[in-house]
């Protein structure tokens, strides 16, 4: 199926600390294997800076934001691309999983899996829109 991943995720808030413990043979309900193999596929293609947002609180529109960065337009694009491919893969298997849809070109790529939206930007529009800081009130997953 879908790649497994061998770092831990951890998800917090401010308040309290959940010990939710997702690798390689753990499993987590707080964050689905489809986050799980986004984050993967970001890493895979050397990505900086990833975090993954949990937004399901906050709005209706995903339950989950990956943000990362890629140092060239040509790692940006790679880094969307890996993504693609790893949604395109979840709606192989899960027929009731949206379809994958793109957005953008080479300084900053929306890939939409529908719960889960993986933004990929180039280092630069990445500082300039500071989407992490527009969802200050997101739950963080914190990679290790």
């Amino acid at each position: 199926l879908l790649k497994s991943i061998v770092f831990g995720v951890y998800m917090y808030n401010d308040t309290e600390k959940n010990s939710c413990l997702a690798g390689r043979n753990n499993s987590c309900d707080c964050v689905s294997e489809k986050v799980l193999s986004c984050i993967d596929a970001c890493l895979s293609k050397k990505a900086e800076d990833v975090v993954a947002l949990d937004i399901s609180g906050l709005t209706s529109i995903a339950d989950y934001f990956i943000i990362c960065s890629g140092a060239s337009e040509i790692q940006v694009r790679a880094i969307a691309d890996a993504n693609e491919d790893v949604l395109d893969e979840v709606r192989r298997i899960d027929k009731k999983s949206p379809p994958c849809r793109r957005e953008g070109t080479g300084k900053w790529v929306l890939v939409d899996g529908g719960d889960v939206i993986v933004h990929v930007f180039h280092e630069d529009i990445r500082k300039f829109y500071d989407i992490e800081n527009l969802w200050a009130d997101a739950k963080r997953l914190i990679l290790e």
